[in-house]
């Protein structure tokens, strides 16, 4: 659907999906439905489609914004649209799955902290979006998601075939918390067991390989070197290191 109307965009909470006021004499059947809209300014925004029997021919509102590709050109320029494309087949979803991907390993304390907390506010920034199954939805720079130290989002399974989007009854899980540098390796098809830690993971290996040696030492006497304590945040690789470590070594 192509269009040439001058656009007034209009502030308001970040939380709620937009809205696009069209002129009523534009496609009223297409009232409600779900539409990325794409404008001259090379921007474009998911929202859904409304009519106004107010507005001019040529002009139309555009609140709640929420970006899917930002802006190239200067705020005081005339932005006009210049595409419209309906998303067909949206449905509420029932529950959905997903994989919290934090900027840094180090965030994994505040996560675990808050872990009560992050899924509603997860929910409200899922609200925004129309969602496809095993889509990715990247948060890298939507400011409310900087707050909680998500990166993106990945969508596991949402349980129906077609284009859905997340409501205020919908269950969300969380399938799984890691880090972008993990999770980047995984997509690699890399091995994730150790990302992030194979510095580590040698200090361990060489440590173990000489534990046999310690025992014929004096020191075995007054030391028992058969035990170590790993100290880390909450899914830095602790027991996966252990876990690598067991699976190769032929020392136990």
């Amino acid at each position: 659907m192509e269009q040439d109307l001058l656009v007034v965009k209009l502030k308001c909470s970040p939380f709620k999906l937009q809205r696009l006021y069209l002129p009523s004499s534009l496609a009223p059947q297409e009232s409600g439905k779900h539409a990325v809209v794409e404008l001259n300014d090379s921007s474009s925004f998911i929202c859904r489609i409304f009519h106004d029997d107010l507005l001019q021919s040529d002009c139309c509102l555009l609140e709640k914004s929420v970006q899917c590709s930002s802006s190239s050109t200067a705020s005081n320029e005339r932005v006009k649209v210049s595409k419209i494309n309906f998303i067909p087949f949206v449905k509420p979803i029932r529950s959905i799955k997903v994989t919290v991907v934090l900027n840094e390993i180090e965030q994994f304390t505040k996560w675990n902290d808050h872990n009560r907390l992050y899924p509603s506010l997860l929910k409200q920034l899922l609200q925004l979006f129309v969602i496809n199954t095993r889509a990715t939805v990247n948060l890298k720079d939507f400011q409310a998601a900087q707050k909680l130290g998500v990166y993106a989002l990945h969508i596991k399974d949402i349980g129906i075939p077609h284009t859905g989007r997340v409501v205020s009854s919908t269950k969300v899980v969380i399938h799984e918390v890691t880090s972008w540098e993990r999770y980047s390796l995984k997509l690699e098809k890399k091995d994730v067991r150790i990302a992030g830690n194979q510095q580590a993971y040698e200090q361990l290996k060489k440590y173990v390989s000489s534990r046999g040696l310690l025992r014929t030492n004096k020191l075995a006497n007054d030391f028992d070197f058969s035990q170590l304590m790993l100290i880390g945040p909450g899914g830095s690789g602790k027991k996966t290191l252990v876990e690598k470590l067991l699976k190769n070594s032929t020392l136990f």
